[in-house]
């Protein structure tokens, strides 16, 4: 029971991982293991049974003794909210877990609205989870939901919905001065867009390099959303020609300002995705 692979898991790492709850219950009943042992990254036998999705595994490990808090690096919340492990995720929080506990990663809310998970997400804003957290630069649960990192089928709109009613801050600016209007604009979403407008988010709020949701929209030829954003938005003194077509010429032909801020935001956006998924 104390042989060790190369991560330092041990027989009971090892059996939480599997699912083997009878193995479990003769290394932590006969041969009298610590159940909270660590591996070399600081992982526990019950962060194994969550992140392999052994709901019966984890419930005989926190029946036994196991500290959900134990482990040094890594969330056994967070990583069920992450895999959309619904069951492991009513576990842990029956069992007293902070629904906002806060790991290296962010609350499991943000990583709920990472993986666009509505089941999770609802899960977790019924045990009144804080839809406007924020967590690294600036990033709320709300502001990833929007947020798409790979090419989607459809937009995560039931997801936005949800932590909207929530109570999110529809005009809540992240670190690049992006509203949740302008990632929506930016990410191709016009449903949420919609829905944002329709909530009573402001439209005027522009990025930190000073752009528009409407002029960004007309950078990307997207009429449509340049339709929807029209009467809500205010004229601007430097446009002549204060009109649909009027802000799509200008646009084109002098583009957004200034370009090298608008690269160093997408370096940061890119960063951040890369810590998030460490």
């Amino acid at each position: 029971a104390a042989v060790e692979d190369g991560q330092g898991d041990r027989a009971l790492h090892l059996a939480a991982g599997a699912g083997r709850v009878e193995v479990c219950r003769y290394l932590v009943e006969d041969l009298r293991l610590d159940v909270n042992q660590l591996n070399f990254i600081g992982d526990t036998p019950l962060y194994h049974s969550v992140l392999y999705g052994r709901a019966a595994a984890a419930r005989y490990l926190l029946d036994h003794g196991a500290d959900p808090l134990a482990g040094k690096v890594h969330s056994p919340l967070y990583a069920a909210a992450k895999e959309g492990y619904c069951e492991i995720v009513e576990l842990l929080l029956s069992r007293g877990i902070d629904v906002d506990l806060d790991s290296a990663q962010g609350t499991p809310l943000h990583a709920a609205a990472i993986a666009k998970d509505h089941d999770i997400i609802k899960i977790l804003l019924e045990h009144h989870a804080d839809p406007n957290k924020v967590f690294g630069l600036g990033y709320t649960p709300l502001s990833w939901a929007i947020r798409a990192f790979e090419p989607m089928s459809r937009e995560p709109l039931e997801c936005v919905k949800l932590l909207v009613k929530a109570g999110a801050d529809l005009n809540f600016i992240d670190f690049d001065g992006g509203s949740y209007v302008m990632l929506a604009v930016k990410f191709g979403f016009p449903g949420i867009m919609k829905f944002l407008l329709d909530a009573g988010a402001n439209p005027n709020i522009p990025d930190e390099c000073g752009n528009t949701p409407i002029e960004v929209a007309a950078s990307k030829g997207s009429r449509d959303m340049v339709e929807m954003l029209f009467p809500l938005t205010s004229p601007s003194s430097t446009l002549s020609d204060w009109s649909i077509d009027g802000i799509i010429s200008h646009v084109k032909h002098f583009g957004l300002k200034p370009r090298v801020c608008v690269s160093f935001c997408a370096h940061l956006q890119f960063h951040m995705l890369l810590i998030i998924t460490l």
